[in-house]
């Protein structure tokens, strides 16, 4: 899941060797201003009590969170009104039938969600006007070769009916992790056959270590344009984010200007949520090194751009936002508090 992903990125080790933006991209990368001074905005909270979350989307007027607890996983739909739970769609090792992944990713489409379990490599959708049992609507495994492990993908979009675009952050072998090219992939959504693969990234200089292996270097957020033609991805640990044209494998890359460029040794956060509504593109953004990462003192940029790849807007706020979501009326922000719980917050897309 890209939260866990960005959250352990601090606890891999890696190597020592130099490695540059460059050495990671494999697509041009053009220099891109802000075109008006920053506004300080101050988001407003939601609910009062704390969502324990990884993720979260809107359907209409409901709203679908997932928890990521140890001993529990769950999709919970909640009223945007109220906060109440109206349902759980599934649970984590609660009994058979129940997904029992460790990685849990999902993609809204219209009133059904979509969840890859990485234990069987198997993308279930779900309709979310009833609970997981009886109500998974179509299943795709994915061809995996003999000897590899399972994908672990962290991001996932039905781009047509019978079209799966996935990121698949980390390859390995079933003896050991080892670091090939993290890529896209679109997949047969009835057959799973890979059907195409996007190779944006370079991984060969991010070498396994005796730990671990580093892999913040490509974890991303990213989201999807109205039309499901064009795919907005922001990297993790870079001031980058890029255009994909799904049907061209075309990439347009932009850098933000005078932001510090990627380091090992001193890694910063950079894009934590990134969301789409409409012609907009709404982008969560820090630059602050992992070691002073923190809830008390932490700052967050909000920048608005458009599908063209031009900055519109930028907007200041005080504290540690991560993630967002969005629909007509609302942008929706989780932010982490001192007490080190999630809140959600809101602000008003229309005024942005």
């Amino acid at each position: 899941m890209k939260a866990e992903l960005l959250f352990v990125v601090s606890l891999l080790a890696v190597s020592c060797a130099r490695v540059s933006e460059k050495d990671l991209l494999q697509f041009p990368v053009k220099v891109e201003t802000v075109a008006s001074p920053s506004v300080a905005i101050s988001p407003e909270k939601v609910f009062p009590d704390p969502l324990c979350l990884v993720g979260f989307g809107t359907s209409g007027d409901k709203m679908i969170l997932t928890a990521n607890l140890t001993n529990d996983h769950c999709l919970d739909v909640i009223d945007l009104a109220t906060g109440e739970t109206l349902q759980q769609l599934c649970r984590r090792g609660r009994g058979p039938g129940e997904f029992l992944s460790i990685s849990p990713c999902f993609s809204f489409g219209d009133g059904s969600v979509v969840v890859y379990d990485t234990g069987a490599a198997i993308f279930s959708e779900v309709s979310i006007d009833g609970g997981l049992n009886g109500n998974v609507t179509h299943q795709m495994k994915l061809k995996v070769k003999p000897g590899r492990a399972n994908p672990i993908i962290i991001s996932s979009y039905k781009v047509s009916e019978h079209e799966m675009l996935a990121y698949n952050s980390i390859q390995g072998s079933m003896e050991y992790v080892s670091i090939e090219n993290p890529y896209y992939a679109l997949f047969d959504w009835n057959s799973g056959d890979e059907m195409r693969g996007y190779n944006l990234f370079d991984a060969s200089k991010i070498q396994r270590y005796s730990e671990g292996v580093k892999v913040g270097a490509f974890a991303l957020e990213d989201c999807l344009n109205a039309q499901k033609s064009t795919l907005c991805f922001a990297m993790n640990s870079m001031p980058v984010f890029g255009f994909l044209d799904i049907s061209s494998g075309k990439v347009k890359g932009i850098r933000l200007k005078g932001e510090p460029a990627y380091s090992v040794k001193e890694p910063r956060i950079c894009f934590s949520g990134i969301c789409a509504q409409g012609e907009y593109i709404y982008a969560l953004y820090s630059g602050e090194l992992q070691s002073t990462y923190s809830p008390d003192t932490s700052k967050t940029s909000l920048y608005v751009l458009d599908w063209q790849g031009r900055i519109l807007k930028k907007y200041e706020l005080d504290g540690l936002y991560q993630y967002c979501c969005a629909n007509p009326d609302k942008l929706y922000l989780s932010r982490i508090e001192s007490d080190l719980q999630m809140y959600l917050y809101q602000l008003d897309i229309k005024e942005l």
